[in-house]
């Protein structure tokens, strides 16, 4: 395989970057922690081991985005068969208690720094500021050399890192009044990294066919903040369907995210993608930089396992779409995006 950070620093004019999962990894590699890891979702949930939606989330490898749908898929058949089936609103409820478990488990999966105004220090570090300022300022500087960064995550390590201390870097496409303006038409070139959540995120919540985001400070952290909207049943918008064809009817119907993914598309120069699976729940993302006006995407994979998945993918969309973008393996195993 090629390797990632070499191809990064050969590729010149506009360059774009797509988050997945990975980033979350590399952040606990980084400070030893253990935090962004799916299997440690269900652990904080509020889920009987007895029942059978714990079952049922076992049965799909601990995967919250299966789970759903195969919920969906019953609801739909029951809702064909059997529509005064009071067993069609049992499951209604599954769906959406999964939903807020899935939000829930999130928020409780981040380290402590994100909720506490003080600076922590991770274990292996002894000052603050190496263990985490510098890291985090490493982190900042990559991000900015790109013209649009996309996380598909919905964890909060992207904005926290945005907004460390204050010093915020990028746009975000929301106005001073944090509300998403659909009619505004954003400016093509703004010589700042524009950020954006295709998938939704604990900080975005909808406002009608528009969305609002969640603002952290200083004085009342993103994630404090995050979950004092949890407790008032105020929950995020974050996109969980199963198929990549259910997120994007979903991603259809706000807005806020049609706009952050169709941003995909008007991406110009190379793509790059870091920890993205990219498996079949994410087509949607795969046929969206393809469809893009970039003449290379550089695919992040982390290791040959990956690498294999990641080329299958692209090669069916390609053939689908009848694309000609240059598609390139790149491993990220030695990517260091927090420290040199």
């Amino acid at each position: 395989m090629l390797d990632f950070q070499e191809e990064f620093e050969k590729c010149s004019g506009d360059k774009s970057l797509i988050l997945g999962n990975g980033f979350g990894r590399s952040y606990d590699k980084a400070f030893h922690e253990k935090c962004f890891s799916w299997n440690t979702l269900l652990d904080s949930c509020e889920i009987e081991n007895i029942s059978p939606l714990y079952s049922l989330l076992d049965e799909c490898n601990l995967d919250f985005e299966v789970a759903h749908q195969k919920l969906n898929n019953a609801i739909d058949i029951l809702s064909k068969y059997s529509p005064e089936n009071k067993l069609i609103q049992d499951l209604k409820e599954q769906v959406q208690y999964l939903r807020e478990q899935l939000i829930k488990s999130i928020h409780k999966s981040h380290p402590d720094s994100f909720s506490k105004k003080n600076n922590y220090t991770p274990i292996g570090f002894q000052k603050p500021e190496e263990g985490v300022a510098g890291k985090v300022e490493k982190c900042r500087t990559f991000l900015q050399k790109f013209s649009h960064v996309f996380s598909l995550n919905y964890d909060l390590l992207l904005y926290w890192v945005r907004g460390f201390k204050d010093n915020w870097i990028g746009e975000d496409a929301f106005g001073k009044d944090l509300v998403f303006d659909p009619d505004k038409t954003y400016p093509a070139k703004t010589g700042k990294t524009l950020f954006l959540f295709p998938h939704g995120s604990l900080f975005l919540f909808r406002d009608g066919y528009s969305a609002k985001k969640v603002k952290g400070y200083l004085h009342q952290p993103i994630l404090s903040k995050v979950q004092e909207n949890i407790e008032q049943k105020k929950f995020p918008m974050c996109i969980s369907e199963g198929t990549g064809e259910q997120k994007l009817n979903v991603i259809k119907s706000n807005s806020y995210l049609w706009f952050a993914y169709k941003r995909i598309e008007e991406c110009k120069g190379t793509i790059f993608t870091f920890g993205c699976s990219l498996v079949e729940k994410d087509s949607h993302i795969v046929e969206a930089i393809l469809k893009s006006r970039c003449t290379k995407v550089v695919v992040g994979a982390f290791g040959s396992l990956e690498e294999e998945n990641l080329r299958h993918q692209f090669s069916v969309a390609k053939q689908k779409l009848g694309s000609q973008i240059e598609i390139v393996v790149a491993d990220t195993s030695n990517t260091k995006l927090w420290q040199s």
